[in-house]
């Protein structure tokens, strides 16, 4: 149908594996578009039918050229509007003014931006008085909701890129503090911390140490897709008790695969797993150990699986994301 320059300023590998991106990039081409992956601004070429691009920091130029061009200009992602539950973010508010006037006058020039985030499409499309912004959520591949998951295991799971940034906006240190509770409690577990190597492993893998729980958790970095997806299998409990989501993915994720999901209720996380998780107060250590505990010891409610993979599919499927792709992006 058309030709389709999808630009993101992140690793190829990156754009190959994550499934914000993969997802949208499969969705475009079942409708029937081609895609042409770049991840440099010299990369795009000069005929194209539009651009789809991911995040807004890097969104002014390729949107620049599609406007010269006569191109419709689409951008997705989460635009990270304010952060009031975690003073050490850098939100929107928080960017220099040059860049704030970047991204600003990229939404005002696109065709349509395309904000995943509930929460960040309401303040952007009231502190920029937009008519372009479609609130156009995640979604959830089919093999996750595919998996069958109603064991009451004693293991545990976390999915983080393992930069020290990250990890603390992840809430993963505040896990290990809760673990040490847990396993000073006399409860049994198994976590597994899953994620890209960065610059925070070694501060993880020190403070796994400091809490005495070599034997209870282990950090094994960065996995494929189908360990992912052997991993959930084999979980009983996802433990995200984020400072802040913009959505909340890998959560969505492992609720549809059947867990029982430990969350904060920050940022966009209520809108995407509405009442289905078992919500805690960011970096309120004590009380994520007790809400672990409370899940280690009671029995699987089956029906409640079952209710919060129809409210995750009802929401965020892979045939919702091709309709509202389809809905927008018109060439």
């Amino acid at each position: 149908m058309a030709k389709i320059v999808f630009y993101c300023n992140d690793t190829i590998s990156n754009i190959q594996k994550m499934e914000y991106y993969c997802l949208d990039i499969k969705a475009l081409e079942d409708i029937g578009h081609e895609v042409i992956i770049c991840n440099k601004y010299r990369q795009i070429p000069m005929r194209f039918d539009a651009i789809y691009i991911y995040w807004w920091t890097y969104a002014f130029f390729p949107v620049l050229l599609a406007k010269l061009k006569g191109k419709p200009a689409y951008i997705s992602g989460v635009f990270n509007y304010s952060f009031p539950e975690w003073q050490e973010g850098t939100d929107y508010l928080k960017r220099p003014l040059w860049q704030r006037c970047l991204m600003r006058w990229s939404m005002k020039l696109a065709e349509a931006n395309l904000v995943v985030s509930l929460s960040d499409f309401d303040k952007c499309s009231s502190a920029f008085n937009l008519s372009n912004a479609h609130y156009t959520p995640c979604c959830i591949g089919d093999e996750y909701f595919e998996i069958k998951n109603n064991t009451n295991s004693k293991n545990l799971m976390n999915l983080s890129w393992a930069g020290l940034g990250n990890l603390k906006r992840k809430g993963v240190f505040d896990i290990i503090n809760a673990l040490k509770i847990v396993k000073d409690k006399g409860y049994e577990f198994n976590l597994k911390l899953a994620g890209t190597w960065g610059d925070g492993a070694e501060a993880l893998e020190k403070t796994i140490v400091i809490n005495g729980l070599q034997k209870q958790v282990e950090h094994i970095g960065e996995i494929l897709k189908d360990t992912k997806l052997s991993l959930l299998q084999s979980s009983s409990i996802y433990v995200q008790p984020s400072n802040y989501e913009g959505f909340g993915l890998a959560s969505a994720e492992a609720m549809a695969a059947g867990l029982r999901v430990i969350a904060c209720d920050v940022g966009d996380v209520r809108n995407t797993l509405g009442d289905h998780a078992t919500y805690v107060e960011n970096g309120n250590i004590a009380e994520i150990a007790n809400k672990i505990i409370e899940l280690l010891s009671c029995e699987i409610d089956v029906e409640e699986i079952n209710s919060a993979k129809r409210f995750l599919a009802s929401k965020y499927s892979y045939q919702k994301k091709i309709s509202d792709l389809k809905s927008i992006v018109k060439l």
